[in-house]
């Protein structure tokens, strides 16, 4: 069992370089003008398979460092409004790809400082907003919030997509679990949440799912503002 899963992780490490050229050379094809629509076409396939392999990627390594317990934790204050900020970034142009229209939501006066891990913070939040866009339809809206409700930091995302019916909402952070509709869509391999909620257990938060009023779904994921 243990040679299978140090096959895994280091087949993962291997396949990252290649992938990362593939997609380099796709977003190179891409910029240049006047290409024929079909070549556009087959470079957009191109993308989004990439993209479904370098997810999977990252989740096989996750949950190879997460069996082997010997993932760390790096605390130290983080900026939470450029941590957002910079995954809106990050997100806003796989979302324009989509004909999706990602909103950003940070309360006036700054998020408070969180005495968190700035990387797996970023892997959480990537997780559900890669969820967030892989379900959503075209010209649809996902938003990204962050609140202060006592002495929580709340990050909030909301997509307008499919939604997960009542019979499956208990079983959505299993591992390997997928919906029916997941499994049509080929995008998702049944690990994200899964590794997402491993993360935010870790640093002592939980997460709660909620239907978006007409339709879809809505994440809460609640951390403690504890000090240094």
């Amino acid at each position: 069992m243990q040679s299978q899963k140090d096959f895994i992780a280091a087949v993962s490490h291997e396949c990252k370089a290649p992938l990362a050229a593939i997609l380099s050379s796709a977003e190179m094809i891409e910029s240049v003008p006047n290409i024929p629509d079909t070549v556009t076409d087959h470079v957009r396939v191109i993308d989004a398979e990439v993209s479904r392999m370098s997810r999977l990627i990252r989740d096989l390594l996750l949950l190879s460092s997460i069996d082997a317990g010997n993932w760390s934790f790096h605390m130290d204050e983080v900026n939470v409004d450029t941590l957002l900020i910079n995954l809106y970034t990050k997100f806003e142009r796989i979302c324009r790809k989509k004909d999706i229209q990602l909103q950003l939501n940070i309360p006036d006066e700054c998020c408070p400082p969180l005495y968190s891990d700035a990387d797996r913070l970023d892997q959480i939040i990537s997780i559900f907003l890669d969820n967030a866009v892989s379900y959503s339809p075209p010209e649809s809206e996902i938003s990204l919030n962050a609140s202060v409700r006592k002495n929580e930091l709340i990050f909030t995302i909301i997509d307008h997509g499919i939604g997960i019916s009542e019979k499956e909402k208990p079983f959505i952070f299993d591992r390997f679990y997928q919906s029916d509709k997941s499994r049509t869509q080929r995008e998702h391999f049944g690990l994200g949440l899964s590794i997402a909620n491993d993360l935010v257990h870790k640093l002592e938060g939980k997460i709660k799912l909620f239907d978006t009023p007409g339709g879809g779904c809505t994440f809460k994921i609640f951390l403690p503002l504890k000090q240094q």
